[in-house]
């Protein structure tokens, strides 16, 4: 289906990406409509540095053949998520090594509004103290209504919990 917004989650490879993680720590994927599904305990320093490592090795060979970050970038980004979604505490060689992935989102060279949503996510995770928060994005129905009505009905983007 594609991306239907140009938020952070506004695509299906985010949303597999989220998937695939949550089950790489054997949690049960629920979106739960923007309630928060992770505990500070779920996205513990070893879990962040495994879902890092499984990242970068998964994508290696697509990085190494075409040069293409694009997918480590989403996938980094869901992590990021992960984490400020959870309150879990976060290294700063963790904090550094996400904001590295995530700065080479391809579509945020070539779109304000994308660079706007990647610019949130780096600001946050820099500031991120471990006060859980949760990332409010346009769903797909969220976006189909905006545009039948020609009007924003929710705001986007990070909220304290």
């Amino acid at each position: 289906m594609g991306w239907w917004s140009k938020d952070i989650l506004g695509g299906d490879s985010a949303l597999d990406w989220k998937s695939e993680l949550y089950n790489k720590i054997n949690i049960q994927y629920e979106d739960n409509f923007g309630y928060r599904t992770l505990k500070p305990n779920d996205m513990s320093n070893k879990t962040q540095n495994n879902l890092i490592q499984y990242v970068l090795e998964s994508t290696q060979e697509s990085f190494d053949k075409w040069g293409e970050c694009d997918s480590r970038s989403i996938a980094m980004q869901v992590i990021a998520l992960m984490v400020i979604e959870s309150g879990a505490k976060v290294t700063k060689k963790n904090k550094k090594e996400l904001s590295k992935w995530i700065k080479l989102d391809d579509w945020a060279t070539e779109d304000d509004e994308r660079k706007d949503n990647i610019d949130d996510l780096l600001s946050v995770i820099k500031e991120y103290d471990s006060t859980p928060m949760i990332y409010q994005g346009k769903g797909l129905f969220q976006t189909l209504a905006e545009t039948i009505s020609g009007t924003e009905i929710e705001p986007s983007g990070f909220k304290n919990i």
